[in-house]
């Protein structure tokens, strides 16, 4: 599962542990802190849309976020053009896979009003 190997990763760098989750809620250590999200909205992964999303609620501050993942085909044209975005991670991952490996990115967006989760 790209979760868990993703998770892992975050865990051996120090980075951010899970902590638990239920049926909608999850809490993660973030550099030591705890933070702890309402999940809204699951959007699983598709042949079609090549990508899954998770739209969340900070339960500390209320800040609204969708967190995707997928492929780089589906990833890339919804990066916002006037964000930064270091053009050499796609170069990068065009090299990973013709090596024949496979790659996946990850995103978040966050709303700045209400949506309709």
């Amino acid at each position: 599962m790209d979760e868990v190997t993703f998770l892992e990763m975050c865990r051996d760098s120090g980075f951010v542990s899970f902590i638990e989750r239920d049926s909608d809620k999850i809490t993660i250590s973030v550099n030591g802190v705890i933070e702890t999200y309402k999940i809204l909205k699951v959007l699983e992964f598709t042949s079609d849309r090549k990508r899954m999303s998770v739209i969340v609620e900070n339960c500390e501050s209320g800040e609204l976020i969708n967190y995707i993942k997928g492929a780089d085909m589906a990833i890339v044209p919804r990066i916002d053009k006037d964000a930064p975005f270091d053009q050499s991670c796609i170069e990068k991952m065009d090299e990973l896979a013709n090596e024949g490996l496979r790659t996946l990115m990850f995103a978040k967006k966050v709303y700045d009003g209400l949506i309709d989760a």
